[in-house]
């Protein structure tokens, strides 16, 4: 079974608000599949640089230690 990683890591993750200039170079969010709007709050992971929704990946984190895109480890 995959364990999740550990609340205080997933809350250090860098967090980013999402501005339509972002756009060009993030689209979408690969957990839920909706696209970034205006204001959105997200995480980027570290080691792969890959972003998504906070409340996605904080909820993605809780079940696995990887990215849900490329699988790249979080520990």
């Amino acid at each position: 079974p995959a364990l999740g990683v550990d609340k205080s890591i997933i809350q250090s993750l860098p967090l980013f608000v999402f501005r339509e200039s972002d756009k060009i170079k993030l689209d979408c969010c690969a957990v839920c599949l909706c696209e970034f709007q205006e204001g959105d709050h997200g995480r980027t992971l570290p080691k792969c640089g890959h972003s998504f929704h906070t409340e996605c990946i904080d909820m993605w984190l809780h079940c696995h230690s990887t990215c849900p895109l490329c699988r790249a480890s979080l520990l």
